[in-house]
């Protein structure tokens, strides 16, 4: 029930490679530690049963990110690495979630050049609208009114082409599918 960018969510990293699977190692002793006190993001760890992975999530701003980590239920007193190879079969995430942690441990912060915006969010914030209006039983013709403006459907909603219908049917049609499990199609 919260807004996105306030709740805690977590992913499993073999479903979704923007997760970093890291493992923690006892810290030399003349290694510098990671200061997670001076992250200007906020924390949220999920500490597991012994021997299971621990879930890290730093937030800032509505950015995030996720590391999975074995070998310890905490991050003070431990060095992290992750490893390069094997790459999962979407590896851009994977690339792009270790030069995050990089950024994030040498900035203290999640900066925004490494969260780019995202192509599709128009188009996507338009399927998400169309979907909220066609669960709350709005005629097609109101999810128009609201995606378009009044006068475009007055203008097009009879044009025997069906252009506008089209497009709002498809909008409610590919919310409906990421409602029922599409959305899994981000995780990638």
């Amino acid at each position: 029930m919260l807004d996105s960018r306030k709740a805690n969510v977590f992913w499993r990293p073999e479903s979704c490679s923007a997760v970093l699977p890291v493992t923690a190692t006892p810290l030399a002793e003349d290694a510098k530690p990671f200061d997670i006190g001076h992250l200007q993001c906020s924390i949220c760890i999920v500490t597991p049963n012994q021997g299971e992975v621990a879930d890290v999530l730093f937030r800032q701003d509505g950015r995030i990110l996720q590391l999975a980590v074995s070998g310890s239920r905490t991050l003070e007193g431990v060095a992290l690495s992750a490893s390069v190879v094997p790459m999962p079969n979407h590896s851009a995430g994977r690339v792009l979630a270790l030069r995050r942690f990089v950024s994030l441990v040498k900035s203290s912060a999640l900066l925004p050049n490494l969260y780019p915006p995202e192509r599709r969010a128009a188009r996507l914030t338009r399927v998400l609208c169309a979907l909220d209006f066609w669960r709350e039983k709005r005629s097609y013709r109101d999810i128009g009114v609201h995606l378009f403006s009044e006068a475009r459907v007055e203008r097009e909603w009879n044009d025997p082409g069906d252009h506008l219908r089209d497009q709002v049917r498809r909008a409610v049609y590919y919310g409906r599918t990421l409602m029922t499990g599409g959305y899994r199609q981000f995780l990638r």
